[in-house]
Parts: C-alpha cells; structure tokens; sequence
C-alpha cells in the first residue's frame, strides 16, 4: 500500500485533484459531519444582536435611546428610553434562537445518523454520519439515503453485469424528479473482482462482522464480534444484507484501487475521475478507467429498487453537491422578508417627516427667541417660566426626542409576534398535513412565510407538472410512411392480428393501441427493412434496465389496461404483461417496504426506465415484436418476432444530455471479431440535433424519407404530441478499434480537458454521417383540473408561464389545452437564439427589435393560422408591456416584463 507521503507527493504535483485510496479513510479532507446553522454558540449573541440592526427601525431606536441619554436633552429616565430597544431585541433575538436550536436538532439527528462501513478482514463497523470521511467504503440499504457523494463499487444488482453493478437512485430531494436514475459501478471493479481468487467467497466456517462498537444502535458500547456460518445471512438491521460472500468481495476492494477525481464543485451534472488498480506500490497504467457522473450517488438522494449498493466517499459533508448547492453553504446575503423591507421604507419615509418636523419647531423657536430679545422682552411666559433657552443643536435634539412616537416601537413588536404565532399556525394546519408519510407543514424561517402570500409569477415546467407524465406511443413515421391511428382505415383487420400475434403489454405507461399494434405487426409482416431496423434502434437503443419483484408485492396488480385518460395510478413494467393500474395503495406500500426490495428470484420481471418517455418507446417496441429482456454492462438481449432470442454487444453508450438532446448506442453481433464485421450504431432523440447529423443528398429514398420525416415531426406535434427521431449508421469493426482506442486515451487523459475531448469524438466520430429512419409521436396527457387551475391563478392575478424543452407547435398545444392561451388572436410568438451560439447574449426590448431589427411583423398583419408572430432572428428578445404599448397598444402580451427564450 503507497504511503500518504507517496500520495502527498502526488497531490503537490496536482494541488487541483483529489487522491483517494479506496477503504482508507483520509483525513486532509471534510469530514462528513455538516451544520445548517448560522452561527455558532460563541457567536451567535453578537452577530443575532448585529443582524438585528439590518432594521431600519431597531438603528432608530438605537440614536433616539443614545440622545435621550445626553445631559441636558433627554426628558424621560434613561432605563426608559432603552427599555423599548432592549425588548424588541430580545424578542428578535428569542426567535433566532429557537429557529438556530430547531437546525442544531436537525444537524444533531442527521450527523448522528449510523451507516455500515467496510473495513479490512471484513468487518462491517457501524459509524456516525459525521465520522465517516473521503476514502471509506459505506454499505446503504434500500430507501435509505445516502451519506455523501460515493463511487458505486457493488451492489446486490451485481448479477446483471457480468463486470459491473447496478444500482437505481431517486434524486426527488435535489430536482424534484421521481424517475430513478440508474447508477453503474466502473466495470474495472467487476474485472478486478472476478480475477481475483481472494474475492471468491468466504471458506465454510464464518465471517466476522463488528456490528457493535461506540455507535451501535444500543448507545455506546464495546465492540463486538458476531460469528455466522457462511450459510445464513448476517443480520444487519432488519433488511436483506449483503452475503458473506459479498463482504468478502467489499473487503478485498480495500487498497486495491485509487481514485483520483476533480474538486469539489457545485456542478449537480457532472463529475470527472478515474480509478485505477493498484499494484506493486504504483498505479498499474493497464487497468485504468474513467469515472463519470453516471457512476455517483449524491448525498440527499436516497436507493431504491436495489436492496444493498455499496460505494467508496469521495465527498463528504460541506464538500457535497448537495450542500454545496444549498443555501445555508452559500456566503450570500439573508434574505429579508418583503414585509421587511417595505417597513425599511416607511421608517426612512418616517424618519425624514420626523427630521422636517423637528426643523421646522427648532426654526419657529429660535426665531421666537431673537423676536423677544430685539423687543427687550426678557421675561418668557408664564408656561415656560423657569427654562433657559438653549442652542440650536440641542432645541433639535429634544424635538426629536418629544416626536420620536413617529414610529411605534410596538409596531415591530407586534409584527415579530404574529410572524411567529403564524409559523406555528401553519405547521399545526391539519390541511397541510401529508397522511402518507405522517408530517406536517414545517417553518424553517419563521420571519419568512409571508411571501407565500405575495407570489407574482408561476413558473410551471410541463411534463409531470401539467401533464400526467404517463406516457402513450401514438405513431411514428418510418421510411416515408406513417404509422398512426388517425390513418388506420380499416382496425378490424388488425384487431384480428392482435389477437393472435401480440407478444407482450409490458410498459410503465399506457400500452398503445390494439389497433396500432395490428398496424405495425402487419407491417412488419411484409418484412419491411427500414421499420425492422427502425423498432430494433427503440428496443436497443435506451437505458432501461430489469429487476425481479416479489410474487406477493405484486399480487394485487390489476393487468388490464384501464381508463387511458386517468393519470393517478402509477404504472410498471413487468416482463410478459402490462401493469396498467394498482388496486390500492397498499399494494406500492408492499413492494416500497419488502425487506428484499425487487432482487427475487420468484416474480414477474420488473423493467425501470429512466424517464417515460424511454419506457413508451421501449414497451411500444416490445409490444410490436421487438421485446428487451435484459442487459449487462457489455450486452443487450432482445426476442424478435420470430421467436429467437439475440444478443448484442454493447460497445460504447453515448448518454443523453440536455445540451445534446440525443443518445447513443454502439452495438455489434456477439462472435469472433473479424475487421468486416459490422457494428451498429443507433441514435435517437430531439429532430433538431438527429437531422443536422443526417446525411443529405444521398439518393432520392433517403431525401423522400428526410422530407417525410420532417412533415410528421411538424404534424405530431401541432396535435401535442412529443416527438423524437431515430437514425442509424454502419461501419466496420476495424473502424470501430480506431475510434474506440482514441475514446479510451479522451477518458483516462487530462481532467481538465477530458469532457471536451470525448464530446468532440462522440460529435465527429460517431453521431456523423447518420441515416434517418423516421420519427416517433408519444402522447402525454393533461393532469386533471389544469385549466380550472390556471384559470384561477390568473384570476388572482397571478402571470403563469409555462417553460418547456419541447417543440413549439407541441408547446403552443398544451398551451391552448390548460388555458394558458386564452385568445388565440392575441398571441404572439418570439422565436430567439443567442448571437453567438454559446447560450449567452444581450436582452432587447421588443420595440427595440422591430425598429432596428425588423423583427416583428405588424401586429395588425401578417397573421398565420391566427397567431401574430415574430420572424426568426438571431436576438434575444424581452417583452415589456409599458414601452411596447405607448407605441402601439395591440402589443400587450403579458402583464409586466417576462425573458423569453
């Protein structure tokens, strides 16, 4: 094992990279115990007492408490005058304290928190969340969260990669996303594993587990020692752990690899590393690969549908994405209330009044004064007999003192107290109480919530928010021919078809029709080539994976296919048939808490696709002969429609990215491979990134399927449909060599520069040259109540905008559906792109277009289909509704000033 001076020595050469060596704890780094809290103990009293000060109010009474204690000005006892400051500020500073006790709490339950930790020998130690540091290798158990940011290193999903793990990640927490992720383990770790005789399993007789120790369950305790028979499983807690045989595999993993990764960053999408065997002292340049994003689990997301996945910290703490990204890490300013800062106002409005007023007296009684000595009138009258007249400056001062009520010291009192009676109001509603999860409402800034009151503008995502997110496949266009259930002419012949020939139901979403079904089964009757290739890229080409469930999770699933416009019940895949609808919540209940999660070998087949979308295409595949059965890090098992079972070999995935909007995957036949052979490469995704790579001109076919293709994008989305495209290409295994060892120097090269030098092979190696062979139409309903539910907001007054990554024409559709759009004839489309193609660039009014861009068509002309738009121009565009409709009041679109890009 390298020492840490070998290690320091290489961190001095790269001060810029993190060293790691796998099982051994390093402790240059955070350590994972994180504080949300604002201050500490020895610093809360002051900075509370400071922050305080941030009211405009609390520095009034502050000078009119130090005046009022001035000799010869103030007119009240001095304990008086400071009596209301103090009292506003213990007030103020009582609620920090319980809001900064309340986080205290939180941090206290979160850091004292046990996870399993691998050690040498086998041992699996119970730790503390704030005791476990970069370097250490933790075990996380189904629907648990994970303790900061790991490498996947093995998980109980080890069976479906022959040199790899799986494991499924819900980031719901960090994105608000409930589709699962899927996590891979580097596939150098299954290799290492798999050729090494000491990972093979235990000897009969037992293996020690330290499940004891200072942090056990029972409070502290001495370590001890657990002997089990390599036959039973060790009982960890009370869910499936890891066999012996898994630990012994967890415990080899110690010093066997290094990781070296990048910085911490606050990037939630990326990640750069490598790991790499360690042999003889040194980093064995052999066996080296690449760590990605697509090997992480971020701290804050929690496992599922995977009982056990083990991975190695990488960051812990303050140095995870998560609390990197959160705003109690972050050095910005406090928020203040608007509340707050409208008082700050009227206080300095206040203030000024007072000041004026103050002026004005000091003016009357000096003038009063020298009229009395100029008309040798000495003697003050009878009301003021026994006062001296003083100067200027002090005059001033006791006026201020005397109209100091100005601004009622009860006023913030009373303010700071219903705030805080408010927050507890809200957190004992029971109408805001979660009955599946037992919790109520929670106010972590109790000086805060009044803002819900005061909201201006919805920004709405669209799938999953206004729609259903549940997907159903409605047609596709496929060499020049379209495939719809609009165009069917005659669906009892394809009833019939169905009937005898359909394969499967199995889709997380709504199967698509019977009819549609019979269409494409027809089709493929007549052995069409370009639809063949067309349904095999949709079943290859995806990142869904399988798992097995529990008979008894699943035996209250009702398999018919429903009410297609209900969007309540969850959907699965479920190998063999559709799961269209759940009888009752029981039933998720039961397979959420089955101690063996979905890794059984009784049960239907259980697919998780990382988004719905993926699911339609791959279920609307399987449905029409193409069915994926299953995978592992190097291959893909498909059954045809004749029946036969093939396998591929996956040769490199190029995963989807919302920069790129498409993926990739290059497959070729299992067998010997010869320089001729051939290898795939399919790609899907968004039209306008697959058809810019499309070769044009090639011969009439192709340019009749290109035209085709780009009408029924265009048609399946003006129906509201989401639309994809798929393309192929072809290429020898002897090219493939090529290309793939310049992917392997890109991946394990410079970090710094590896993310441009993969991306531009993937660009200009493989997603090039590609040929088109249709696209795909995917309907995704409207959630109930949606129109009802804009139409309300924007009677409150309230602007809704609805951002999207979809096609305008789909945009413009769900727009319409939910009453975003209520006068088509006032509608107005502004179509912008940055100048210089790098996302970035200057805002301009829309009058400021039209004049000297001519960008805008008369907004009383120039009408297509009813809606007034603005001509594709490379600007950026910002609608303002003052200056727009000073020049022309037919220019209003929305109320205030939205970007629009």
């Amino acid at each position: 094992m390298p020492s840490w001076r070998a290690i320091s020595k290489v961190m001095a050469i790269h001060p810029q990279l993190r060293h790691l060596v796998v099982g051994e704890s390093s402790h240059l780094y955070s350590s994972n115990s994180v504080s949300t809290r604002e201050y500490t103990w020895a610093t809360f009293l002051p900075l509370s007492i400071i922050f305080q000060f941030r009211r405009l109010s609390n520095c009034y009474f502050l000078l009119s408490a130090v005046l009022a204690n001035l000799p010869d000005v103030g007119s009240l006892n001095p304990f008086a005058s400071v009596a209301p400051l103090i009292f506003v500020l213990i007030v103020s500073v009582g609620r920090e304290f319980i809001e900064e006790y309340q986080a205290y709490l939180r941090d206290r339950e979160i850091n004292r928190t046990l996870a399993l930790v691998v050690h040498r020998g086998g041992h699996l130690v119970r730790r503390q969340w704030s005791d476990i540091h970069p370097g250490d290798i933790v075990i996380v158990k189904e629907r648990e969260h994970f303790p900061a940011d790991l490498v996947l290193l093995l998980s109980s999903h080890a069976e479906n990669a022959k040199t790899g793990s799986v494991a499924y990640m819900e980031t719901s927490n960090l994105d608000g996303e409930t589709n699962l992720k899927t996590r891979e383990a580097p596939k150098l770790v299954g290799t290492v594993l798999a050729t090494n005789p000491s990972a093979e399993g235990p000897r009969p007789g037992s293996v020690q587990l330290d499940i004891g120790g200072p942090y056990s369950e029972d409070g502290p305790a001495s370590p001890k020692v657990v002997v089990e028979e390599v036959a039973d499983k060790p009982p960890i807690g009370d869910f499936t752990s890891p066999m012996d045989a898994d630990i012994v595999k967890l415990s080899a993993l110690v010093g066997s690899f290094f990781i070296d990764c990048e910085a911490p960053s606050t990037d939630m999408m990326k990640f750069q590393g490598t790991i790499a065997t360690v042999s003889d002292h040194t980093r064995s340049s052999d066996n080296t690969e690449a760590v990605s994003i697509d090997n992480i689990l971020l701290r804050g997301c929690s496992l599922r549908n995977t009982p056990w996945a083990a991975g190695v910290v990488v960051y812990a703490g303050s140095e995870t994405k998560a609390i990197m990204n959160s705003r109690a890490h972050s050095m910005g300013p406090r928020k203040q209330s608007t509340v707050d800062k409208a008082m700050n106002k009227y206080v300095l409005v206040l203030f000024i009044l007072q000041a004026l007023l103050c002026g004005l007296a000091t003016v009357f009684t000096s003038t009063y004064a020298q009229a009395g000595e100029e008309d040798g009138d000495t003697d003050p009258p009878w009301y003021l007999e026994g006062l001296s007249y003083q100067s200027e400056v002090v005059t001033y001062i006791s006026y201020f003192l005397l109209l100091n009520t100005l601004i009622p010291v009860s006023l913030w009192v009373s303010v700071d107290v219903i705030k805080f009676a408010q927050s507890y109001l809200i957190e004992w509603d029971l109408q805001l109480h979660d009955d599946k999860r037992n919790l109520h409402a929670r106010c972590n800034a109790k000086n805060m919530h009044e803002e819900l009151g005061m909201v201006t503008h919805v920004f709405s995502d669209k799938t999953g928010t206004l729609t259903c997110n549940k997907m159903e496949f409605k047609g596709a266009a496929v060499g020049g021919k379209t495939y719809s259930e609009e165009l069917l002419e005659d669906n009892s012949t394809f009833l019939t078809t169905v009937r005898v020939r359909r394969r499967t139901h199995f889709t997380d979403v709504l199967p698509p029709s019977a009819e549609l079904v019979g269409c494409f089964q027809n089709a493929l009757a007549q052995h069409d080539p370009n639809l063949e290739r067309f349904l095999l890229g949709l079943a290859i080409n995806h990142s869904c994976q399988r798992v097995r469930a529990k008979r008894s999770a699943v035996e209250d699933i009702d398999t018919s296919r429903g009410d297609k416009s209900g969007c309540c019940c969850p959907c699965l895949y479920l190998g063999g048939q559709k799961l269209g609808s759940l009888r009752s919540a029981t039933t998720i209940e039961k397979m959420q808490e089955s101690k063996t999660g979905l890794d059984c070998e009784e049960g239907p087949i259980l697919y998780q696709g990382t988004s719905p979308d993926e699911s339609a295409l791959v279920g609307a595949a399987a449905d029409f002969g193409f069915q994926f059965t299953d995978r592992t890090a190097l291959s893909i098992e498909l059954d045809l429609p004749s029946g036969a079972t093939k396998e591929f070999k996956v040769l490199h995935v190029v995963e989807f990215t919302s920069e790129r909007r498409m993926m990739s995957t290059v497959v070729t036949d299992i067998g010997p491979d010869t320089p001729d052979k051939i290898v795939s490469v399919f790609t899907k995704g968004a039209d306008s990134s697959v058809v810019a790579r499309c070769v044009v001109n090639a011969d009439a076919v192709l340019d009749r399927t290109l035209e085709h293709t780009e009408q029924m994008v265009k048609s399946f989305a003006e129906k509201g449909y989401r639309t994809l495209c798929v393309a192929y290409r072809e290429l020898r295994f002897s090219e493939w060599e090529v290309i793939a060892e310049e992917l392997h120097e890109a991946q394990v090269g410079d970090m710094a520069f590896r993310e441009e030098a993969v991306a531009q092979i993937c660009d200009e190696r493989i997603e090039t040259e590609l040929t088109l062979l249709g696209c795909t139409a995917v309907e995704d309903k409207l959630q109930d109540e949606v129109p009802e539910t804009v139409e309300a907001l924007r009677n409150a007054g309230i602007t809704v905008a609805m951002i999207t990554g979809d096609k305008r024409e789909t945009a413009i559709n769900i727009a319409r559906s939910c009453n975003l759009i209520s006068n088509p004839d006032n509608m107005y489309r502004v179509l912008c792109s940055p100048p210089d193609g790098s996302g970035g660039g200057s805002c301009v009014s829309l009058a400021t277009m039209r004049v000297s861009e001519s960008s805008i068509t008369d907004a009383r002309s120039a009408r297509e289909e009813g809606v007034q738009f603005v001509e594709e121009r490379v600007v950026w565009g910002l609608v303002d509704e003052e200056e727009q409709t000073e020049k022309d009041p037919s220019l209003s679109v929305v109320p205030g000033a939205l970007p629009v890009g």
